[in-house]
C-alpha cells in the first residue's frame, strides 16, 4: 500500500514485503525479523518535502502492521521507521519536473 508522503523506500518499493518474511536481512529498504511468529520490521524511507515526518512515519507503521498481519497471520510487535532522506520536487516552467533528494547519512 502506498502511504502519502513517502517518496520511496531506500532501495525502492518494488519488492513484495510478504516474500521477504522469514529472511533476516534484505539489503536496502527493509529488514524483517521473525522469531516464534513475532515479527519486527525496520523500514528505511525517503519522505516527500512538505509532509510532517512524524505523521508519515506513524502512517507507515500502521499500514505495514495491518498488511503483514492480514497477509501472514503473524503478530507484528514493532515497525521501526527510519527516515533516510527528504525528496524535494517542484515543477519549473513548462511542466519540466526538477527533483532532488537530500540523503541523511
Amino acid at each position: 500500500a502506498d502511504v502519502e508522503g513517502v517518496a520511496s523506500m531506500s532501495g525502492g518499493w518494488s519488492t513484495d514485503l510478504v516474500e521477504k518474511l522469514g529472511k533476516k536481512n534484505f539489503g536496502k529498504g527493509i529488514k524483517v525479523e521473525v522469531i516464534d511468529e513475532q515479527t519486527k520490521i525496520d523500514i528505511y524511507i525517503v519522505v516527500e518535502f512538505g509532509y510532517q515526518i512524524p505523521d508519515v512515519a506513524e502512517n507507515v507503521q500502521k499500514e505495514v502492521k495491518v498488511a503483514v498481519e492480514t497477509m501472514t497471520g503473524l503478530s507484528v510487535t514493532a515497525v521501526n521507521v527510519h527516515i533516510v532522506g527528504v525528496s524535494m520536487k517542484r515543477i519549473a516552467g513548462n511542466s519540466d519536473e526538477i527533483s532532488s533528494e537530500l540523503i541523511i547519512e
